[in-house]
């Protein structure tokens, strides 16, 4: 929990009820990548749903693989990153 002053007032964060905010620091090299990826193969969901997986950014990785298993119902091999994104990601929320 994070306690403000803020034009006079005290502020929480986050509010009562409402999750942690989790970030993760990415090194230069790992921001690069990110960074020259998001150019290249932006509209790739499969691209930057691994490119996000490798450097750590489970969530990310999540919403790109979720999107393209969305524009591809039918394949395995999706469902199956998918699944992978998944565990990763709940196991970083265990931490």
């Amino acid at each position: 929990m994070v306690e403000a002053t803020f034009d006079g007032q005290r502020v929480r964060a986050p509010a009562p009820g409402k999750p942690f905010a989790t970030f993760r620091i990415l090194d230069e090299h790992q921001a690069q990548e990110v960074s020259l990826a998001r150019k290249a193969w932006g509209s790739s969901h499969l691209v930057m749903g691994l490119v996000y997986a490798k450097a750590g950014l489970t969530r990310e990785a999540e919403k790109e693989i979720r999107e393209l298993v969305a524009a591809n119902p039918e394949s395995s091999t999706a469902k199956s990153l998918l699944e992978r994104v998944e565990v990763k990601t709940i196991s970083g929320r265990r931490r």
